[in-house]
């Protein structure tokens, strides 16, 4: 079989492009010690597995996944995107993982959103009965402060004050 595929007319060696394989996600890369990346914040959940160094090995997202809108922040979106995280793990050989939480962590909930807290306890909770072993767990969430200082006062005109005296 051909290695290259013609790209266009010509016949030089610019136009041809090599065919790539396809190989197994669960074939590709070995290490037995990862990071576990997972930021859940009030629109959407991601979840990154990279090696010690920061590459980037596995990547889903609930968006991936086919949730749209308002779904995406859901608690189901969450476990699915663990369930997918999880069929990778299994067949990647990763047994030990460091996993930092990053997101909405002290946001209060509202309806169907999922709070920070109920993220950290359902992905830990996923990872523990999966037998994989969870060497460090840190949280990088970003702490309300009330925020910036607010602009100056607007000046009103003399004659949309309101009167002191009648």
């Amino acid at each position: 079989m051909n290695k290259y595929k013609k790209k266009s007319k010509g016949y030089s060696p610019k136009n041809y492009i090599r065919r790539r394989r396809f190989v197994p996600y669960y074939k590709r890369n070995f290490f037995f010690k990862g990071i576990l990346h997972v930021t859940h914040t009030a629109h959407n959940t991601t979840m990154c597995i990279t090696d010690m160094n920061g590459n980037v090995f596995f990547s889903k997202s609930a968006g991936t996944l086919g949730y749209t809108g308002r779904r995406k922040s859901t608690t189901r979106a969450l476990v699915v995107t663990i369930l997918k995280l999880l069929n990778y793990l299994k067949f990647s050989g990763i047994k030990q993982l460091e996993i930092i939480f990053k997101g909405a962590g002290k946001m209060v909930s509202s309806g169907t959103k999922t709070t920070g807290a109920i993220c950290r306890h359902v992905t830990l909770s996923h990872l523990i009965k999966a037998n994989i072993d969870i060497s460090k767990v840190t949280d990088f969430s970003s702490n309300a402060h009330n925020g910036c200082r607010q602009p100056k006062a607007k000046r009103l005109k003399r004659r949309n004050r309101k009167k002191l005296f009648f």
